[in-house]
């Protein structure tokens, strides 16, 4: 007897390896793959202007980074003490002006940078309902906490999604001609406006991805959605808001990428990286001697000696 409905990951046209530079850009369900890989030492960047959820942003986010065109003095305001734009969460809110700006103006120049120096980039969009700033009609990135009265609630057309995500693939291809993507659909239940809101966002994403994938060469649809809607499709993958997903469903999500773009080399590489990593990060109950701990120290030099490419997350 079968008691769920296993998803079969198409075979992707290209691999990743420990020599990939990889960019991860998205929602939180991006930032937790990009953990992973920085857990088992790729050289990863992960969602340098915060998590960011629909095409159009993107695009808007991506065009700008490579036009050289941050926020500007005119595009900034004032909020209850901190200097704010619409295009960068509160995160990099700032006291002054000149400070905010310039912030901004590093933060798309290192992404322009970066990108143009990826091998892979990760894309996962979240959801295809926005907020428009009430002034201009205009979608903002980040409403940033303003009056509710400010912003108003919309979603965006299959037609609009679609022209968002391929603009921003002729851009990447455009910077940088040899990078391979991947795109996938965050699994993250959006319900500010119920169940039906967040399934009627998810089809016309998913409708819009689709399209642009069989539209280019070396870009992949990873269905890490329908991982969780169809193959785990049970609560307890979940964490306690039943919104988000757990802990096990990200691993076991993580597994099926693995198997799908990793090769088995590079497989027993990971399974390396972990058991020299736990060594190092393990506390024991009766103090290890100095000599243990060379050891370990030794055990994990030598090895990046062998493997130069990998860019460790811990201190040795």
């Amino acid at each position: 007897m079968k008691f769920r409905t296993e998803i079969s990951v198409p075979t992707p046209p290209f691999r990743i390896d420990h020599r990939d530079k990889i960019t991860v850009l998205g929602s939180c369900f991006a930032t937790h793959i990009g953990e992973w890989l920085r857990r088992h030492w790729w050289d990863v960047e992960i969602n340098p202007f915060g998590n960011v959820y629909n095409p159009v942003s993107w695009r808007e986010l991506l065009e700008r980074s490579f036009e050289n065109r941050p926020p500007g003095d005119d595009e900034v305001f004032l909020h209850n003490g901190q200097w704010k734009s619409l295009l960068l969460p509160s995160r990099f809110n700032t006291l002054k002006k000149r400070e905010y700006l310039r912030q901004a103006a590093r933060l798309f120049e290192r992404v322009r940078l970066r990108l143009s120096q990826t091998d892979v980039l990760i894309l996962t969009y979240g959801t295809a309902q926005v907020f428009r700033y009430a002034t201009t009609g205009k979608v903002v990135v980040n409403c940033n906490k303003i009056p509710s009265e400010l912003c108003r609630r919309d979603m965006l057309s299959i037609a609009r999604l679609g022209e968002a995500i391929s603009r921003s693939i002729d851009l990447l291809r455009k910077l940088n001609p040899e990078m391979r993507i991947i795109l996938t659909l965050s699994p993250v239940r959006y319900l500010h406006d119920g169940l039906t809101a967040n399934a009627r966002s998810k089809a016309r994403l998913l409708e819009s991805i689709l399209q642009q994938t069989n539209r280019y060469d070396r870009v992949f649809y990873f269905p890490a959605y329908e991982i969780f809607m169809d193959d785990l499709r049970d609560y307890r993958f979940y964490g306690p808001d039943l919104k988000q997903p757990g802990e096990q469903g990200i691993n076991y999500t993580i597994e099926q990428f693995s198997g799908a773009f990793f090769s088995e080399q590079t497989r027993a590489l990971c399974h390396r990286i972990a058991k020299l990593r736990a060594s190092f990060l393990h506390r024991p109950i009766v103090l290890r001697s100095e000599r243990e701990k060379r050891e370990i120290h030794t055990r994990i030099k030598n090895f990046l000696i062998q493997h130069p490419y990998l860019l460790p997350d811990i201190e040795v």
